[in-house]
């Protein structure tokens, strides 16, 4: 049962089950044969084709995919049985006791449940809201457009879908009930410090080979801010800069007539922006030359590149990662601690400081331990639940009706 969650996502997706069959498209399913169809069993208890036909039409008419095709037969074999799932796991949760929500997660599902209603009717009823509001007003008059709105049609939207607002609040409670479950009974499911070290090895050996094969690797590594990288190539040298951004607006016009090749067109735009910076570019380099401002102190108050490295960039000789202009300075600065002049490029003016150069080897272990943990025991944790919850499915009596769908 491990396309549960896809499932849910894209019900969701597709404004949970407001609207229900209501909005069929084309492409639709057959329409039901009526509430005494069934496609499956789960202990006696029936899932009939209306069940089934509600689920399939709205997945099918998000992903825009036909009834007709291949993929459909796909997504009719898993309809049903994440359906069998649900009943499976809704029966066992209640029998365990997992489905006596505490107040605290009982609001948790109400608070779920409306703001996802909230999200569907700021979506279905756009028009509407805006209307109401008409061109000018204030988030405060927004939400309570909206919530006007939502309580207008809270009983439409419940009877097309077929289902009290209860009804809806308790398909918010499984999931919370799972959780619950998941935590409790998987929580022994954690990796050794064996296996943690293992595959940190592991990540240093393929870091290693990517790395010194293609060093721009890293260079996006680092630059991404958000990548943990296992490995650090040397040799490249790493260049702290104070950037003096030419203004947005032309920096995104540089960027777009650069993508359509107008390259001459971009050239001259630019120009005109470095020359409304240039001023400002020269004033602040002779400072950091004449020793009134260390290069770490203009960083500090001038610098407008948020993300910039706390060491500073790593850039290769050969690299495809920065502006060309940017590399070439970065490389025609003979000493660590030496500072260029001014160096342009499509985001502004640079000065670069030759901060230091890498030194091969992996990362410290330390450093890294905590995060490969909890990846370990994220993906230990899901087998062991997907293996209960299989059990819990083969214990109980399923019999299915494929042709019935």
């Amino acid at each position: 049962m491990k396309r549960f969650v896809l499932i849910v996502c894209l019900l969701l997706a597709a404004a949970l089950a407001f609207g229900g069959c209501s909005q069929q498209g084309s492409d639709a399913p057959t329409e039901s044969s009526g509430a005494e169809k069934i496609v499956a069993k789960v202990n006696g208890e029936t899932i009939t084709y209306d069940e089934y036909y509600t689920v399939l039409s709205q997945i099918l008419n998000y992903i825009g995919v036909s009834a007709d095709s291949a993929d459909a037969d796909y997504y009719k074999e898993d309809v049903v049985s994440q359906l069998v799932y649900e009943k499976v796991l809704r029966k066992k949760l209640t029998d365990e006791g997992y489905m006596n929500l505490t107040a605290e997660q009982n609001a948790q599902a109400e608070q779920n449940a409306t703001e996802s209603f909230k999200a569907y009717i700021e979506s279905s009823y756009y028009d509407e809201i805006q209307d109401m509001l008409g061109d000018d007003y204030t988030d405060a008059e927004y939400d309570v457009a909206v919530e006007k709105v939502m309580q207008e049609h809270l009983q439409e939207e419940l009877d097309k879908a077929g289902m009290t607002w209860e009804e809806l609040l308790d398909s918010y409670r499984l999931p919370i009930a799972e959780e619950a479950a998941r935590a409790e009974l998987t929580a022994d499911a954690v990796p050794t410090e064996d296996e943690v070290k293992k595959r940190y090895d592991e990540y240093v050996a393929a870091d290693k080979a990517d790395m010194e094969e293609d060093p721009t690797v890293y260079e996006s590594a680092v630059m991404d801010g958000t990548t943990i990288y296992y490995y650090v190539p040397g040799g490249l040298r790493l260049i702290k800069h104070v950037l003096i951004k030419i203004d947005e607006e032309t920096s995104d016009a540089v960027a777009l007539l650069r993508d359509n090749g107008f390259d001459a067109q971009a050239d001259l735009l630019l120009e005109s922006a470095l020359a409304d910076i240039q001023a400002k570019a020269d004033e602040l380099l002779a400072k950091i030359q004449s020793g009134e401002m260390t290069f770490d102190e203009a960083v500090a108050q001038y610098n407008e590149d948020i993300g910039m490295p706390e060491g500073g960039y790593p850039v290769s000789k050969d690299s495809g990662s920065y502006m060309e202009a940017f590399v070439t300075g970065a490389y025609a600065l003979a000493n660590v601690g030496d500072i260029s002049g001014l160096v342009a490029t499509d985001y502004g003016y640079h000065i670069l400081l030759y901060a230091g150069d890498t030194v091969a080897g992996p990362v410290p272990y330390e450093s890294v331990k905590d995060e490969i943990y909890e990846t370990l025991k994220a993906t230990l944790q899901s087998e062991r639940w997907n293996e209960i919850t299989d059990e819990w499915v083969a214990q109980s009596d399923v019999q299915f009706y494929p042709e019935n769908y």
